[in-house]
């Protein structure tokens, strides 16, 4: 679902504002994955760790399907 709209936006700007767009598409999956690093270093319980992910998602969840 991601891929198709990435796409969608792509499409509605032109070459030269693509890379800024791009970039802010990403953004957040960046800061996620750096995020997720500092988590394993004060964490270093994986399972703690995961069960605290989980729980940052329900909200999510719950704001996605209402």
């Amino acid at each position: 679902m991601l891929w198709a709209s990435e796409t969608m936006i792509m499409e509605m700007f032109d070459s030269k504002k693509k890379t800024l767009v791009g970039t802010a598409l990403e953004g957040p999956w960046v800061i996620s994955y750096m995020a997720l690093g500092l988590m394993g270093l004060y964490v270093p319980e994986w399972r703690h760790m995961c069960i605290g992910i989980a729980l940052l998602a329900i909200p999510s969840v719950i704001f996605n399907v209402m």
